[in-house]
């Protein structure tokens, strides 16, 4: 009996570590994932002003690329916390011509890309897994996109002066 026990005692103790450390392996995998996100908007953005310059592209009104091409990198930006079944780019409409912040900044559908870019402000940015509760997903998001909105479904007259980097 006492040999039973012991082995039980043993295993929790043993499952438990175990638990440990996946958890711990989870939250470093989702700790890269955000900074890979966010190294991608900054290189996005940089990809954007270069070909602003080169002026080898069609460009707005306003002087940023009218489209986002594939073509200008060596390894395409990736987005893991969304993942690779959204479309890579979404361009923002014309409705939202004068947006920094996508109107849906959580990838709660398929056809959510993985990132939104704006031709008319020259904005880039990361969307938001839809797994994450608001509060998360508002941290992770202005995290990743160097902003600091207050709400997932920012007000356009507040996002147009909101001091994020475009």
């Amino acid at each position: 009996m006492r040999l039973i026990l012991d082995t039980l005692v043993a295993l929790m103790v043993t499952g438990i570590f175990a638990g440990v450390v996946v958890h711990r392996q989870t939250e470093q995998r989702v700790e890269a994932d955000i900074e890979q996100t966010a190294e991608s908007v900054r290189h996005l953005e940089q990809q954007v002003m270069l070909q602003s310059q080169l002026g080898d592209v069609d460009l707005t009104r306003r002087g940023y690329p009218a489209t986002m091409e594939p073509e200008w990198f060596t390894l395409l930006p990736d987005n893991p916390l969304v993942g690779a079944g959204h479309p890579w780019v979404e361009l923002a409409p014309t409705w939202q011509r004068d947006l920094h912040h996508p109107p849906d900044p959580v990838a709660a559908t398929p056809d959510h890309a993985r990132f939104w870019y704006n031709p008319s402000t020259g904005s880039v940015r990361a969307r938001v897994p839809a797994a994450l509760t608001d509060r998360e997903a508002l941290k992770v998001y202005n995290r990743i996109n160097g902003s600091d909105l207050d709400s997932l479904h920012p007000d356009p007259a507040r996002a147009e002066n909101d001091g994020t980097r475009h």
